[in-house]
């Protein structure tokens, strides 16, 4: 049988070390990824997570919201009779509902 060469062995060592103190990092960070390391980063990172929970947040939960909204009326206004007052079929209301859907996925 072949021996491994000793520089493999090492270097092997040297990963595994390496991936247990990743591992370690990341078990004792909250969010399981990033941790920063300085109160600089930690400033920053708060900071961060404080502006997209006030900002990006609020905008999402209404445009969600929203898109309820223009779902559900569309259900409504077909079975109210909406498809028979346009003269069109009933699965273009189908097709609308998916359009609206579609557009607050790209956002």
């Amino acid at each position: 049988m072949l021996k491994p060469e000793k520089s493999l062995e090492t270097s092997t060592a040297v990963e595994f070390a390496d991936a247990t103190t990743i591992q370690e990092d990341l078990s004792r960070s909250k969010a399981g990824g990033y941790v920063p390391l300085t109160a600089d980063e930690k400033r920053q990172s708060r900071a961060l997570n404080r502006k997209l929970d006030l900002f990006v947040l609020p905008i999402c939960v209404l445009i969600y919201l929203l898109n309820g909204l223009d779902r559900s009326n569309l259900g409504n206004a077909q079975t109210a009779g909406f498809t028979k007052d346009l003269g069109i079929p009933a699965d273009t209301i189908n097709t609308a509902s998916s359009l609206f859907f579609c557009t607050v996925c790209g956002l």
